[in-house]
C-alpha cells in the first residue's frame, strides 16, 4: 500500500536533516513504485526480477548509471538497464545505500556488495563495506580479505588487512588460506621487513611448512623462498642443528651454500658484510652505526638519525693519526702507538678491543712487530695488521699478520713486496688491498697491492695517481676509493675501477692532503680528515658514490686529532645508556 507523503511536510530546518529526510521519502517512493522512471532488470532465469528506481537519483550517485542514461543507447530511450549478473538481493542493497547511505551487511554478502560497488563506481559504499570487513577481520578471513582488496586496488582495505596479517603473521601462516597461497604470494610476505616474528628462525619454519604442503613445492619452490630467509640473523646453533642437516637444504647446493656464506659473513666483520642484510623491524635490537676513535675519546654516529653518542674512553691514549681501527666478530679493535705521559713520544704499541655487549674495553696480547703504525683491516673473520714499524718505531716492515679472535693467536701471512708503514688497508670481502705508505727513506708511495687469502699471495695493481700515506680508503661496487693522506702530489681523492684497471681523480671537496680515514656505510662513504684550522663540519663528510657528490655532516668535537672510522652494530639498550652529544 502506497504512503501519501504530501500531507506530511518536512519540519526540520537543518540542511543535513532536511536532505536526509528528502532521501528517505524518495526511498519510500522507490519501494512504492511512485514517480519511478527507470527499470533495473536483475538476475536471470527463475531469479530474474525488475526493480524500479529514479534515473535522476542513480545518475547523480553513480558515474556508471550517468553514462548509461546519457548515451544514445537503449537504456536511455527505453528506461531499462539489464543487470543479469547482479542478484536481486545485492542490487536492492546497492539501491538502499544510494538512497539512504546505509545497507545491511553480513559476512555472506559483503564481498559481493563490494564488487558491485566497484562496478557501479560507488567509492563511498566501498569505504562503508571496507570498515565492516576490517572490524570483522580474523585469522580465518584475513588472507582472503587482503587479496580481495588487492584485486580491487582499494587502499584502505589493503592497508588494514596487510597490517593485520603482519601483526599476526605466525598464526596466519598456519591457516589453510595461507598454505594455499602461490610461491610468489608467500615470497611477498617473507621478504617483508614488517612481518612480526619472534625470531628469524620462525621464517624458515613457515617456508618449511608451506613447502611440505605439496610435494611438488619441495622441488620447485623451496629454493626460491629459501633465498629470502635472513640467515645472518639466526643463531649459530640453529643453523648447525636444524637448517644445514635438513634434507631440503642438503639436497640443494645453492641452499646449503647460502647458509654457509651467511655464517661466514656474520663473523667476517667487514663493512659491507656487516650491514649487507638488515633484520626484520621487529627484531631490530641493534643500530647500524659508525664509530670514530680519536686519541682516547670514542664517538658513535647513527647516520639514519643523524645523532652522535659518546662511548666509553679507550684504556690507552693512542698516537693520532698513526692508530687504526677495524671491527672483527662484532668487536671494535684499535691498534697503534701508545703515548707516554708527556703525550708526544710513542712508548709502546698496543691493541685493545671494545665489546659493545659488555660496554667495556680490554687489551689484546700482541707480538712485538704488530701495532706500530700498522694498518688494521678485517677480512673473512680475521683481523689483519699490515705493514708498520719495528718495536722501536724506526724501521718500516713488510710484515703482514692475521689475528684469530677465537684462539687469540696471531699468524704470519705472505709479506708485502716492500717494507712500509702508514699503509691504507681495505677489503672487498674477497681481497685485501694495501695502498700507499712510507718507505724506509721517508718517501711517500703510490704502490697498490692486492692480497688473495686463498693463494696467500700479493699482486701489484696499477700505481695511484698520487703518492700518499695515512690515506682513507673504501671499496664499493668494484671500485677502490682513496681519500686524502699525507702527500706532495695534487690528487687528494681518486678511484680505481677494476673493469678498466685504471685510476682517475674524483672531486675532492674539502679533503686536503692530510691524514684521512674513510668507511663505507650502506652505499655511501664517510670521510674524516684532520683539516687543521677548518670548522668541525668540514672534518666529517659523506661522499655519494652514485651521485659523485659530497654532503656535509656534523662532528661532535673540534680537534686537530684524526678520528679513525669503522662500522659497528650497537644494541639499542647499550645506546640508551650513553650520552647524546651535539656540536
Amino acid at each position: 500500500m502506497s504512503v501519501d507523503l504530501s500531507s506530511e511536510p518536512i519540519m526540520d530546518t537543518g540542511t543535513q536533516h532536511f536532505c536526509v529526510e528528502v532521501m528517505k521519502r524518495l526511498d519510500i517512493e522507490r519501494k512504492n513504485g511512485q514517480f519511478c522512471d527507470l527499470i533495473l532488470e536483475v538476475g536471470s532465469g527463475d531469479e530474474k526480477a525488475r526493480l524500479k528506481a529514479h534515473r535522476n537519483i542513480l545518475s547523480a550517485a553513480s558515474p556508471y548509471f550517468y553514462k548509461a542514461l546519457n548515451s544514445n543507447m537503449k537504456e536511455k530511450i527505453e528506461g531499462v538497464i539489464g543487470l543479469e549478473e547482479t542478484s536481486k538481493s545485492i542490487m536492492e542493497g546497492v539501491l538502499d545505500y544510494i538512497y539512504t547511505g546505509y545497507v545491511s551487511v553480513s559476512e555472506d554478502n559483503v564481498y559481493e556488495l563490494f564488487a558491485k560497488a566497484d562496478y557501479f563506481d560507488l567509492p563511498a559504499l566501498k569505504s562503508f563495506l571496507s570498515n565492516f570487513i576490517l572490524k570483522n577481520l580474523s585469522l580465518s578471513n584475513c588472507v582472503v580479505a587482503y587479496y580481495f582488496a588487492s584485486k580491487y586496488q582499494w587502499e584502505q582495505l589493503i592497508r588494514g588487512t596487510r597490517a593485520y596479517i603482519l601483526s599476526n603473521f605466525l598464526s596466519v601462516a598456519e591457516t589453510d588460506d595461507f598454505l594455499d597461497l602461490s610461491c610468489e604470494q608467500v615470497k611477498e610476505w617473507i621478504s617483508s621487513d614488517e612481518i612480526i616474528v619472534d625470531a628469524e628462525e620462525n621464517v624458515f619454519e613457515v617456508v618449511l611448512r608451506w613447502s611440505e604442503r605439496d610435494e611438488s613445492r619441495k622441488r620447485d619452490n623451496f629454493r626460491d623462498l629459501f633465498r629470502h630467509i635472513r640467515f645472518i640473523h639466526m643463531s649459530r646453533d640453529y643453523l648447525f642443528r636444524f637448517i644445514l642437516p635438513h634434507p631440503l637444504v642438503t639436497d640443494n647446493v645453492e641452499c646449503s651454500s647460502a647458509v654457509l656464506n651467511a655464517m661466514k659473513s656474520a663473523f667476517d666483520g667487514t663493512d659491507n658484510s656487516l650491514f649487507s642484510q638488515s633484520p626484520r623491524n621487529c627484531l631490530k635490537t641493534h643500530e647500524d652505526a659508525i664509530v670514530a676513535c680519536g686519541e682516547r675519546r670514542v664517538f658513535c654516529y647513527l647516520p639514519d638519525d643523524k645523532v652522535w653518542f659518546e662511548l666509553p674512553e679507550m684504556i690507552n691514549r693512542f698516537d693520532s693519526p698513526h692508530h687504526s681501527v677495524s671491527v672483527c666478530h662484532g668487536k671494535l679493535y684499535v691498534m697503534g702507538d701508545r703515548k707516554n705521559v708527556s703525550g708526544f713520544i710513542p712508548s709502546s704499541g698496543v691493541v685493545e678491543h671494545f665489546d659493545p655487549s659488555l660496554r667495556q674495553w680490554n687489551e689484546v696480547n700482541i707480538p712485538d712487530i704488530v701495532s706500530y703504525s700498522s694498518a688494521a683491516v678485517t677480512m673473512q673473520g680475521f683481523l689483519y695488521a699490515v705493514g708498520g714499524k719495528n718495536r722501536w718505531g724506526h724501521n718500516p716492515l713488510c710484515t703482514v699478520q692475521k689475528y684469530n679472535p677465537d684462539t687469540n693467536r696471531w699468524h704470519k701471512v705472505c709479506p708485502l713486496s716492500s717494507a712500509r708503514s702508514r699503509v691504507c688497508a681495505v677489503t672487498d670481502g674477497s681481497y685485501l688491498y694495501a695502498v700507499g705508505g712510507i718507505d724506509e727513506t721517508g718517501q711517500y708511495l703510490n704502490i697498490v697491492e692486492r692480497f688473495d687469502p686463498r693463494k696467500n699471495t700479493w699482486e701489484n695493481l696499477p700505481p695511484m695517481l698520487a703518492r700518499r700515506a695515512n690515506a682513507g680508503g673504501a671499496v664499493i661496487k668494484q671500485r677502490l676509493f682513496v681519500f686524502g693522506g699525507d702527500s706532495n702530489d695534487n690528487d687528494s681523492c681518486e678511484v680505481f675501477d677494476h673493469p678498466t684497471n685504471m685510476w682517475s681523480s674524483i672531486p675532492s671537496q674539502d679533503i686536503r692532503r692530510q691524514p684521512t680515514s674513510a668507511v663505507s656505510f650502506k652505499g655511501k662513504i664517510y670521510v674524516c680528515t684532520t683539516n687543521a684550522g677548518s670548522s668541525g663540519s668540514k672534518k666529517f663528510q659523506v661522499y655519494d658514490v652514485d651521485q659523485n657528490q659530497w654532503e656535509p655532516c656534523t662532528f661532535p668535537v673540534d680537534t686537530y686529532e684524526l678520528y679513525k672510522l669503522s662500522c659497528l652494530r650497537v644494541s639499542k639498550n647499550a645506546l640508551s645508556k650513553y650520552r647524546k652529544v651535539s656540536k
